[in-house]
């Protein structure tokens, strides 16, 4: 039997002033497979933000699996006590909790089970703990920060899914507005990116997005409530400066959008 194998990569983003302490705000992506069948890799794309809710969130385009949940609490100490679990047909099933200490190491209380599913737990609790280490941008007042990687393709080697999630975030008024970028508007036909979209939300409440953006040559906003299916987009000049900023930190930070993808 194989031993299943896990990596993870971390983007820190900004946080509002920076607050001393762990975990603060970022993305977080987890592969966890068997080494003989890369193509039966799991690949989970979460974000966090502890001025939110201190749980991790489910990027917005990733598919809506049965994937562990992970949550956690500040210890008197400064550490974060983790626990993870999964939900069932009657009720949640623990999975696992651990201690996350200041300085990113993970001490195990109740480790996970020698499985796949054990793996990507591993992978979730350990990928916190490297956020911990990773020091968050240092962004002023009014300022857009963006990353610079495009968001890994849904039929792509596991390698590609290991980048950075495509993002933008603006500090403004004491808080973060962040822009999550998504998978792009396609042509039906030649898979040709016709618009890139992002769903905009304020990072203290991680639950409720504030609209849907989508830009190409011009901007497209449909703020919550509104939706691109029924609903003319604001344009222009009517378009909020603050998700205008957040488009273009995205534009100039970020590379274009992926070439067409190779049909059968």
């Amino acid at each position: 039997m194989t031993t299943p194998h896990v990596s993870f990569s971390v983007c820190a983003w900004p946080a509002p002033n920076n607050p001393d302490g762990a975990l603060r705000a970022g993305s977080l992506t987890v592969t966890a497979g068997e080494a003989a069948d890369p193509a039966a890799s799991v690949v989970v794309h979460r974000w966090f933000d502890e001025s939110g809710v201190a749980a991790l969130q489910r990027w917005p385009d990733d598919p809506a699996r049965r994937i562990p949940w992970v949550m956690w609490r500040a210890t008197e100490h400064g550490d974060r006590l983790v626990t993870v679990g999964i939900d069932t047909d009657s009720d949640d099933h623990l999975l696992a909790v651990a201690s996350v200490t200041v300085d990113g190491m993970v001490v195990w209380q109740q480790s996970p089970a020698e499985s796949l599913m054990g793996t990507l737990v591993r992978g979730l609790v350990d990928g916190l703990a490297g956020a911990v280490a990773t020091s968050p941008p240092d962004v002023s007042e009014g300022e857009a920060w963006a990353t610079g990687e495009r968001p890994p393709e849904p039929d792509e080697p596991s390698e590609r899914n290991g980048e950075p999630l495509r993002s933008a975030h603006l500090v403004t008024a004491g808080r973060v507005l962040r822009a999550l970028e998504v998978e792009p508007v396609r042509d039906p036909e030649t898979d040709e990116v016709r618009a890139r979209r992002a769903i905009v939300l304020d990072g203290a409440a991680p639950l409720q997005s504030l609209g849907t953006l989508v830009w190409a040559e011009g901007l497209r906003w449909w703020p919550s409530g509104r939706s691109p299916w029924i609903d003319a987009p604001a344009t222009g000049d009517d378009v909020p400066v603050e998700v205008q900023k957040l488009a273009r930190a995205l534009r100039e930070a970020t590379p274009p959008p992926a070439p067409p993808r190779d049909r059968p």
